[in-house]
């Protein structure tokens, strides 16, 4: 028997008009159209879909058909969109958006049609169609956020919201969202009664819900290359703020997004969801409010999906989103000198709690898990942070038990640590050195110190501890002309902290030499900062530091052995190089011997035995 042959386009035409209603039912004109369906009808198939009745009967079951036809069939879609039951169709597209691995202009397409449709329910409780949608809508974006898709979903908000702006250049949506030629049938099952001004509400609460996920999802997807932590706000704030701290052989972030296509595209993108939010009305205040307020649990009964929210109280924001906005709009204000007239002022205390929200929480180990945040998060932090600290200082930081202070502070040091990014470093140790040096209590700022030398077990930030002990002592030399004395004024806070920068290493010296060469490894950083300050305090005219070294016998219980174990390790490097011998290699024992003939050198112009 012969393979059937295809019908010809011209035959298939024929077909969907000869077998129109009354000619044949509903279901059996579907089958046709399915059968016969191909690029070459569509334009029959847009000028069959004109009849109102025709398509209010049949246009739900036909989006999944037309959709796999695009971009020919996008107005036999919107056809579908203006005349087919809106309740019906709504739900076959939610049904489409929810394909895996759905397509770009697919995705785009279905936001148009939606877009058109949902405007069209007339019900008393609009917001259950709605609210479906955007999670349905949320879940397919959040699979692959991309810029595009961005755009599209930028779009479909403003269109339903009726909050038009004119878009950004360069981007632009995937979405046409359409100009109708004729006018939407009205709702078959339509309510005559419009909404209530609660139901009104919670709509608005829906999409300003909406918005700060998406924000959420878009930042949180970009990739961190050549350290880019989200947008980069905290260093961007840091070029702009401290210009001469700057590397002038080093290209700023501000150069960077300045030649850099994609990255101009992450910022204008985010500039137009900043603006939607203003426009749906979370302004900064709202914002900053809904992320201090503690977070609550809304209980279901136990159902597969979460039931449509009866109040606006059941929507809630994205927090991660809402700290997003925030951060976009200060550092916006601050680095492109934008009008805020409604931005607010962030205190320590708030800052605070925006911190304890998003660094070192439970879910990721607590303390133990500082630096292991998404790092979008931490730039926008630390952006708000930094940004309000250089505002107002944080006046309010006095009134924080000292106890809270140092936990606080302890947060901002170990991400000063802990981070993988070098610019998140950066800025943390710059926020944590300035709130340290804003503490009006000399006692607490030395005991920080002190806490930090002696029980931290991370060399880089005992470190960072010598050189707020460094300035202090510098400070209270300028505090002391203008007549102000502090504990730094005095040789008590440099005795009291002798043990944990000069601790006893003669038994570490005289054990064994595995034992000795991993201390020395561990400790190797600290020890050149330590003898770097060693050298500093015995040139300064701050306090008799020699007086300080014959008191505590640092050079017999600190000098000699460190000065021993170093002699000791160059030789053996010298003599023995073995490959197992850890990362401190040769020039790294070179650079503290060259540190400990230099303080050699001035214990013995000092007499200091």
């Amino acid at each position: 028997m012969p393979p059937t042959m295809a019908p010809t386009a011209e035959e298939s035409i024929a077909a969907i008009k000869d077998s129109l209603p009354p000619n044949s039912d509903y279901l059996t004109y579907l089958t046709i159209i399915e059968y016969h369906l191909c690029p070459e009808i569509l334009p029959a198939l847009h000028d069959i879909l004109q009849d109102k009745d025709l398509t209010a009967n049949i246009g739900w079951d036909l989006i999944h058909l037309l959709l796999p036809l695009l971009p020919d069939s996008r107005s036999c879609l919107e056809d579908v969109a203006r005349l087919g039951n809106p309740r019906e169709v709504v739900l076959k597209v939610t049904e489409c958006l929810r394909k895996p691995e759905l397509e770009e202009d697919h995705f785009a397409t279905l936001l148009s049609v939606l877009s058109i449709l949902l405007p069209r329910i007339k019900t008393k409780f609009p917001s259950r169609f709605l609210s479906t949608s955007l999670v349905t809508i949320l879940s397919t974006y959040s699979e692959s956020p991309t810029d595009t898709r961005t755009v599209d979903v930028i779009s479909f908000i403003k269109t339903i919201s009726g909050k038009k702006r004119p878009q950004l250049p360069p981007r632009k949506s995937s979405i046409n969202i359409p100009t109708i030629f004729g006018e939407s049938a009205p709702d078959p099952e339509g309510h005559s009664e419009p909404p209530s001004d609660e139901e009104a509400r919670i709509q608005s609460r829906l999409l300003q819900s909406f918005i700060t996920h998406v924000i959420e999802e878009y930042i949180l997807s970009f990739t961190s290359e050549d350290d880019m932590p989200g947008l980069a706000w905290s260093m961007r704030f840091h070029e702009k703020a401290y210009p001469n701290e700057l590397n002038p052989n080093k290209e700023t972030y501000q150069k960077k997004f300045g030649r850099n296509e994609a990255l101009q595209t992450r910022e204008e993108t985010v500039g137009q969801i900043v603006a939607l939010s203003r426009d749906l009305g979370l302004m900064p205040k709202d914002l900053l409010d809904y992320m201090l307020a503690p977070d609550v649990l809304i209980h279901h009964s136990g159902e597969d999906e979460v039931p449509p929210p009866s109040s606006p109280v059941d929507i809630p924001l994205s927090k991660t989103g809402c700290l997003y906005l925030l951060a976009a709009v200060v550092i916006a204000t601050f680095l492109f000198d934008s009008p805020a007239p409604d931005l607010i002022s962030i205190s320590f205390r708030e800052f605070v709690v925006l911190t304890r929200h998003n660094i070192g929480r439970n879910e990721i180990g607590g303390m133990n898990g500082i630096g292991t945040e998404p790092e979008a998060i931490v730039d926008a932090l630390l952006a708000i942070g930094r940004y309000s600290f250089h505002n107002d200082h944080f006046t309010d930081l006095k009134d924080l038990d000292d106890d809270e202070f140092t936990v606080e502070l302890q947060k901002y040091s170990l991400l000063s640590s802990n981070s993988p990014s070098p610019s998140l470093r950066l800025n943390s140790h710059l926020l944590t050195t300035s709130l340290l040096q804003a503490h009006p209590s000399d006692m607490v700022r030395l005991s920080f110190i002190r806490d930090t030398l002696e029980h931290c077990p991370i060399e880089n930030l005992k470190e960072s501890a010598v050189w707020w002990l460094r300035d202090e002592l510098m400070r209270a030399r300028q505090n002391k002309d203008q007549g102000v004395t502090t504990v730094f004024n005095t040789p008590v806070a440099v005795e009291v902290l002798v043990p944990f920068l000069y601790p006893d290493l003669r038994k570490t010296a005289a054990g064994d030499g595995d034992e000795a060469w991993n201390n020395f490894v561990c400790n190797f950083p600290f020890y050149n900062t330590a003898l770097n300050f060693f050298y500093f305090l015995l040139c300064s005219p701050l306090m008799d530091f020699a007086a300080i070294c014959s008191k505590h016998n640092i050079k017999e219980n600190y000098f000699e052995p460190l000065k021993t174990m170093a002699t000791r390790f160059a030789e053996a490097k010298r003599d023995f190089p073995k490959p197992d011998m850890g990362e401190v290699g040769m020039q790294e024992i070179q650079i503290v011997e060259t540190s400990l003939q230099l303080v050699e050198d001035k214990l013995a112009s000092l007499n200091v035995n």
